[in-house]
């Protein structure tokens, strides 16, 4: 594959991120969120095993999602059968809507940054910050997220 050819394909996948990234500020649903996470977490690959955080898969599940998924759904899945696409998009759409729920709960807006953020970083850090998305994860590290950030951000007044 020559330089052209990665160029295209990177290109392709920005503009498919920065789509997507559009129509879930415009209210899209967590299912949307998906692809995104699935890009930026592990670039489609889903036998990554991230050692450093021990996340895995697709969309890089890491075992307190995976016992609560299980806990949830009276299943004893391991991470090693996070490994499958399938199940680990199953687990990662489950925790997106648990998320979803749960600043539902806190009468937080459950909008698509802070779903993102409590995906990432957690919700228990999101909580202990007010709720409030931290104004670093608007440089994040991944180029992925931080074309999303800035759509999100661009569409709002300030930062809540």
């Amino acid at each position: 594959m020559n330089t052209t050819s990665i160029g295209l394909i990177t290109l392709a996948i920005v503009c498919l991120v920065f789509i997507t990234a559009v129509g879930i500020c415009l209210g899209g649903e967590v299912e949307e969120l998906l692809p995104m996470i699935k890009m930026a977490e592990s670039s489609g690959d889903p036998s990554k095993i991230n050692e450093r955080t021990h996340a895995y898969g697709l969309h890089q599940i890491t075992q307190p999602a995976l016992t609560d998924y299980n806990n949830a759904h009276n299943t004893s899945y391991t991470l090693n059968d996070l490994l499958s696409g399938e199940l680990n998009t199953k687990v990662a759409l489950w925790y997106l809507g648990w998320i979803d729920r749960q600043l539902t709960k806190a009468s937080y807006p459950n909008d698509s940054l802070r779903i993102v953020v409590a995906y990432i970083w957690g919700i228990g850090k999101l909580k202990r910050n007010g709720y409030r998305v931290p104004d670093w994860f608007m440089t994040h590290r991944n180029k992925v997220y931080r074309t999303f950030f800035c759509e999100e951000i661009a569409s709002r007044k300030r930062l809540p």
